[in-house]
Parts: structure tokens; C-alpha cells; sequence
């Protein structure tokens, strides 16, 4: 009677253990399908208001991406939407970072020496990657009213190195417009 227990313990034992591993195994696989590694990098978005004429702003944008420590991303996207007044509506404005793009580049006199053409794209490998630890900076200016608020709608897509599913990072950040800016300031020099 012993050894038959002992038996089926063992067997129980054997089958708990081989469905652990295979358990742990479908966890990473699910994670990896799922773009563990991916989602490992974070954005931001600043905006900075500059009067450019009595009634219009120009409104740098600048939308950081930093890259966490495991795996590299290439870059396919980046753009952004732009929204004066206080609605999303159809005058949200497309703006797209052009310098996302890896260039071309020439041999100069010396073979040794390359020199990126800065009006060509690359065709060999025309996105830019984005390896562990990185962290870039794109910007754009625009012009807009100045009595109005301005918002900003950021998205960025990439894939992993060698994955087969696209990530998406978004990021908005909002600006006052420059007469309550300047209200604002005037008010706090007064009151410091």
C-alpha cells in the first residue's frame, strides 16, 4: 500500500512540477507577445510661449523621449496635435517632427571620414533607433494667436528591435495664452 502512495505522490509531484514550467513559460511568451520590453521607455512634451507680434505667438514644442535599460526601439512616428481656443474640434492643427529620419551620408576626401547629407534621407535604414539608456529631444515652432490658450497632443510610434508589434507613447501638455501669462507676471512682481 505504501509504494502505491508513493508512487502516485511522485507522479502528482512530477506533473505539478512540469505544469509550473510550462505555466512560467506561457507567462513570458504572453509577455513578450504583449511588448514587455517595449513599453520601457517614457515621454514628455514641453511648450514654451514667445510673443513673435502684438496679436500672434510662436509656441516651441519640444517632446522628449527617454529610453529605459532593456531593448532598443526604432522610431516610426512622431507628431503632434495642435489646438488653439478651449475645443478639439476640426481646426486641431497636424504638425509632424521632421527630424525623426535618419540621414544619408557621403565619404568625404578622406575614406574614413563620413559627412551626413543633411538633404537626404537614408534608403538602407531610414529609422532611427533608440538603444537603452537614450534619451532624445525633437522640436518645432509654430505661430498662433495670442489671446488664445494653446494644447498639444504628442504621439510617438515605435517597434522593439526585431519585434513585430508597434508601441504608441502619448504626451500633451497645455499653455495659458500671453495676456493672462503677462497678468500673471505683472501680478506676481508686484505682490514679491
Amino acid at each position: 500500500m505504501w509504494t502505491w502512495i508513493w508512487t502516485h505522490i511522485t507522479t502528482v509531484k512530477d506533473f505539478a512540477q512540469t505544469l509550473a514550467f510550462v505555466s512560467a513559460f506561457l507567462y513570458f511568451v504572453y509577455k513578450w507577445i504583449n511588448g514587455y520590453l517595449v513599453v520601457n521607455t517614457s515621454m514628455s512634451v514641453e511648450l514654451i510661449r514667445t510673443p513673435t507680434t502684438a496679436s500672434t505667438d510662436t509656441v516651441a514644442i519640444t517632446v522628449t523621449l527617454e529610453r529605459g535599460q532593456l531593448g532598443t526601439v526604432t522610431l516610426h512616428d512622431l507628431r503632434a496635435r495642435v489646438r488653439w481656443g478651449d475645443k478639439w474640434g476640426d481646426d486641431a492643427s497636424p504638425v509632424e517632427f521632421p527630424d525623426i529620419r535618419r540621414l544619408s551620408y557621403t565619404t568625404a576626401a578622406n575614406p574614413n571620414r563620413k559627412q551626413a547629407n543633411l538633404d537626404a534621407e537614408s534608403t538602407s535604414s531610414p529609422l532611427l533607433r533608440l538603444p537603452p539608456g537614450e534619451k532624445v529631444s525633437y522640436g518645432v515652432a509654430i505661430e498662433g494667436p495670442s489671446n488664445s490658450p494653446c494644447a498639444v497632443s504628442a504621439v510617438a510610434l515605435g517597434r522593439l528591435l526585431g519585434g513585430w508589434k508597434i508601441a504608441q507613447w502619448r504626451a500633451s501638455c497645455a499653455v495659458a495664452p500671453r495676456s493672462f501669462v503677462e497678468r500673471s507676471a505683472e501680478s506676481r512682481a508686484v505682490t514679491a
